[in-house]
């Protein structure tokens, strides 16, 4: 079929990168990913993990490339041998082992309407400012508005999420905050969008 081989173990000559988009089951991946990694003593560098594979919901939550890849996080990039979370397409040019060959990557997609859903009760029927009706209730208006302004989370003003086009810049490797605020990003000017 043409099919790359299947990467048996990672190492940091050759990583394992996944590309996690809101809402298409990352978080379960990412899991695996710190589990695995640590289970084989790999290098691995997953935001919201500490080097001992232990959740946490701090700062290092806010890391959308490599920049905070340290050995307390699991690894400096000359050491990782696995990467999961909400990087950018190419992310792995930051890696000193990808630089002439891309390793192999994982992304997952999911339906649009199955994930506007999820999104919507997830980040929005909760809300008490915006929340409490049903999907099927809204008018056309509210979702003009879902789709083009509303910030669901911290991590907003950190990064591009939402539903209009969140997956395609990331995988474009257009995403405009990248880790940055949005006085940030308008500070940067055209250097914060390829």
């Amino acid at each position: 079929l043409g099919l790359p081989e299947a990467q048996r173990a990672p190492t940091p000559d050759r990583p394992f990168v996944f590309l996690h988009h809101e809402k298409c089951a990352g978080s379960s991946v990412r899991r695996h990913v710190v589990r695995a990694a640590a289970d084989r003593n790999l290098g691995f560098f997953v935001p919201c993990y500490d080097g001992g594979g232990v959740y946490r919901e701090d700062e290092r939550c806010y890391a959308f490339d490599l920049a905070n890849a340290t050995t307390l996080n699991g690894g400096d990039p000359a050491t990782l041998a696995a990467v999961a979370g909400h990087f950018q397409w190419g992310v792995w040019n930051e890696m000193p082992s990808t630089l002439l060959d891309p390793p192999p990557c994982l992304t997952i997609t999911r339906h649009p309407v199955d994930r506007a859903i999820s999104f919507f009760y997830e980040r929005v029927y909760q809300r008490e400012d915006v929340g409490g009706s049903r999907v099927n209730d809204w008018a056309l208006a509210d979702f003009e508005w879902l789709l083009g302004a509303f910030r669901g989370s911290a991590f907003s003003m950190y990064r591009d999420e939402g539903l209009c086009d969140q997956v395609c810049k990331n995988l474009l490797g257009r995403a405009t905050h990248r880790g940055r605020t949005e006085a940030e990003v308008t500070a940067l000017g055209d250097v914060a969008t390829p």
